[in-house]
């Protein structure tokens, strides 16, 4: 089991307070050591999927419609790397990162190169196209950090989400800055996600030194990152310790399977930027 815990200095009395941390892992089904009885893919982003009437079901994670720019997958529960395009044939690639995948390129597109915000360790991506023909045999490849040198992805693995989208796979143990995705003939590519990881904290069993009235440990991992902006505390979204309490104030996440950490990203309560540093 794996036990994260945080701890700030103690001149920083209430440290912690206010912060809404979240835990954003790749690989998690991959990389876990999964108990028989436990759960697969219900802990997605069960707040609104970011378009007008399109919302996730909070009794099961599943979406319709468009996920919020940062997110992807049926249930909208994986990170979406963002990623600059650096290479790539035809004049406009907006296309590519619209968020829309009813949006493609006109057909004279037989590769692209991209440049990750923020490089980190390649896991899987997914393609998404015009027309079922055109799921043909992609190439992927990449650059890590550093290096000039294009590595072709050694034994990827394939799978079909439907007709229009491909899952592929390609582990790396280094940190990748460039990924490269060509195709034999033409791409007819309407988007192109890279998988930045998934939430592997959401709903775990979660501590604190100390509970200031409703702000609850568990607040931090309840996958709304709403930054509340409220003092009702009717309206808690986020964890918080008592204030002007002596001693080290800490927030603790115990895991009930065996994580691979990538990374973890701190949403802080609105108005309170002093608790991270």
């Amino acid at each position: 089991m794996v036990d994260a815990q945080v701890k700030r200095k103690a001149m920083a009395k209430d440290a912690f307070q206010n912060m809404k941390p979240v835990l954003s892992i790749r690989n998690t089904i991959m990389n876990a050591t999964i108990r028989p009885n436990s759960v697969i893919g219900q802990d997605g982003l069960v707040t609104d999927a970011g378009s007008g009437n399109t919302a996730c079901d909070p009794s099961n994670g599943a979406c319709s419609g468009i996920c919020d720019p940062q997110w992807f997958g049926p249930a909208c529960q994986y990170d979406v790397s963002e990623f600059t395009v650096t290479g790539g044939s035809g004049s406009d690639l907006s296309w590519l990162t619209d968020n829309d995948d009813t949006t493609c390129n006109n057909g004279n597109v037989q590769s692209i190169t991209v440049r990750l915000n923020t490089p980190h360790p390649l896991t899987w991506v997914r393609v998404v196209v015009r027309d079922t023909i055109y799921l043909n045999e992609f190439q992927l490849s990449y650059q890590t950090d550093g290096s000039q040198v294009s590595t072709p992805c050694v034994n990827p693995r394939s799978a079909r989400v439907d007709d229009l989208t491909l899952d592929i796979s390609c582990p790396t143990s280094d940190v990748v800055s460039e990924v490269t995705l060509s195709a034999p003939d033409e791409l007819e590519l309407c988007s192109f996600y890279i998988s930045g990881g998934r939430n592997v904290a959401l709903r775990e069993a979660t501590e604190q030194s100390s509970n200031f009235v409703n702000w609850y440990a568990s607040k931090a991992v309840d996958g709304n990152p709403n930054n509340e902006g409220t003092r009702d505390s009717s309206q808690a979204t986020c964890s918080h310790t008592q204030p002007w309490q002596s001693g080290l104030a800490w927030w603790k996440v115990t895991f009930s399977n065996h994580t691979e950490i990538n990374k973890f990203v701190i949403h802080n309560r609105k108005g309170n930027s002093e608790y991270i540093e």
